[in-house]
């Protein structure tokens, strides 16, 4: 696995993106785990210690796949890899990028922000920082999938403690107002505010993660990336696309980002689904 040279952000928009997950993750991490779940379940109690132990196997794969993510070097360098022969049949699929002056294999695609080719480039992601594309798809698409699990999970704990728990105090119409309207929480407390503050925040990362899971999955499930408008000629099937992104331990992938699962292409040469070729 080649490792990217910088793997921070560089732009000022991708910054503020990356330390929205980095930073405000953690602190509404610390929120739920020393506020909220006290509250819901006694400390000690098998809900407690289930709760917590969940909580932390959600964070750590949705940092874990974030980082290795941003870390995975998957550019295409014409130096380490050669086209194939003129007169071979696999060399009419490479063209000619003219922002590298090179060959570069099928279904890689310039980035102008990253300043390289991508294998399999699927976009540019702000909370990154770099492109997804063959190597790192992966880790982003379980960033994303693990995103969404903890985002429900906690959306649903930060709901019954402040709609049931401290229902005295936020049960009120008012209350639905700032949750649309989050400017007026600057007005109240920080033991007032906070709580609707992280709900705020929660509906922030459920509705990001919804939108970019259903789309991701999609993808995936044709074998196509963002770049195929109508459907991938590469489309394999559903259960060979997954794999194609997940790797050849597709079933494990969900337990760690540091379980090796290789992928059963190079990144370089791609199977043309059957229906394909038939036309």
């Amino acid at each position: 696995m080649k490792v990217r040279k910088n793997p921070l952000p560089k732009r000022i928009v991708d910054i503020l993106c990356f330390l929205l997950i980095g930073v405000f993750l953690p602190i509404v991490f610390i929120w739920d785990i020393s506020v909220v779940l006290p509250a819901v379940h006694e400390p000690g109690s098998f809900m407690y210690n289930f709760t917590f132990a969940m909580a932390l196997f959600i964070l750590f794969n949705l940092k874990g796949n974030l980082a290795v993510c941003m870390m995975v070097d998957t550019s295409y360098d014409p130096k380490a890899v050669k086209p194939p022969p003129p007169e071979s049949e696999e060399y009419e699929k490479w063209r000619h990028c003219e922002k590298c002056n090179c060959l570069a294999p099928p279904r890689s695609w310039h980035c102008k922000l990253c300043g390289v080719c991508i294998l399999k480039r699927d976009h540019h992601c702000l909370f990154t920082g770099c492109c997804i594309g063959n190597q790192n798809h992966r880790y982003f698409l379980l960033f994303v999938g693990f995103l969404f699990v903890g985002a429900i999970y906690a959306l649903v704990y930060n709901c019954y403690y402040i709609f049931v728990i401290k229902s005295a105090l936020y049960l009120k119409s008012m209350t639905f107002v700032m949750l649309v309207f989050p400017l007026p929480l600057l007005m109240l407390g920080f033991g007032v505010a906070s709580p609707l503050f992280f709900l705020v925040l929660n509906f922030i990362a459920l509705l990001y993660s919804s939108i970019i899971l259903v789309m991701q999955v999609q993808l995936v499930t044709h074998g196509a990336v963002s770049a195929d408008k109508v459907r991938s000629k590469y489309d394999n099937g559903a259960y060979q696309n997954f794999r194609s992104v997940l790797g050849e331990r597709w079933h494990l992938v969900w337990l760690s980002p540091f379980i090796e699962s290789k992928l059963p292409h190079d990144g370089y040469s791609w199977q043309v689904s059957q229906v394909e070729k038939e036309e």
